[in-house]
């Protein structure tokens, strides 16, 4: 919810209803159609979450994306096999629980 606040912008949250947060102040579009989602996603500045499904759409949409894992293979993943267009990746933190300004600083630099 503190990196919302903090966002230029109203953000859209994405994903599946139940395994997806949708802090107050998103848009909610979890559980919308795929074209509906990939039109959202090749719209957007910066798509930012842990590490999941949505993100290397976003890449597959041409869109940076900001992410955060403890997996140490997703790195790599990022910056090539789920990155095939080389499009823009920050990663915020090698931690399941990034802080709001890891978050804060990475969407930044994404949207440079």
């Amino acid at each position: 919810a503190e990196v919302v606040e903090r966002l230029p912008e109203k953000p859209v949250a994405v994903g599946s209803k139940d395994g997806a947060l949708c802090p107050e102040g998103c848009v909610d579009m979890r559980g919308a159609p795929l074209g509906a989602l990939c039109e959202v996603l090749a719209l957007s500045g910066v798509v930012i979450g842990p590490s999941s499904g949505p993100l290397p759409l976003a890449n597959l949409c041409g869109t940076p994306v900001v992410w955060w894992s403890a997996n140490r293979r997703d790195p790599d993943r990022f910056r090539s096999t789920w990155n095939p267009f080389g499009v823009q990746n920050v990663q915020a933190s090698q931690s399941w629980e990034p802080s709001v300004d890891d978050v804060i600083e990475a969407t930044e630099e994404a949207l440079r």
